[in-house]
């Protein structure tokens, strides 16, 4: 949907206008029912995350249909600083999808190393 790309690509100011005026829903699920919110987490703008997850309908802790939560998201596009974002939340970094596939297998799938070593290593991180 627009509201997702917008999301993704961190465009707070049209995700608000999508909200707020253009009545878009954000509830609105993609195939494998991925959301709004989990392509803000992919693109990595915490101002954008967080309008999200202010909104009364955004679930954080949802997973699309293979159980992957916003975590997974995170540690695929490798930014330390969502995943601390995500853990400041209050959200399970240790969760793990369907397919067995944790915030450190989809870092290290990327090729993420500062991930990595936040995730495994970093006194303020999970230390999974």
């Amino acid at each position: 949907t627009a509201l997702m790309f917008a999301a993704k690509y961190g465009r707070q100011h049209v995700v608000r206008y999508l909200l707020d005026e253009a009545g878009a829903d954000v509830a609105v699920r993609m195939r494998d029912e991925s959301s709004a919110f989990d392509w803000a987490v992919l693109g990595g703008d915490i101002p954008t995350m967080e309008l999200l997850a202010n909104h009364p309908r955004v679930e954080l802790r949802a997973m699309n249909r293979f159980g992957c939560a916003a975590v997974q998201w995170a540690a695929s596009a490798g930014k330390v600083d969502t995943l601390r974002w995500l853990q400041d939340q209050g959200l399970d970094l240790s969760h793990v999808n369907g397919a067995k596939h944790g915030a450190v297998m989809k870092a290290a799938w990327k090729g993420h190393d500062d991930a990595l070593r936040w995730l495994l290593l970093s006194p303020e991180g999970p230390r999974l």
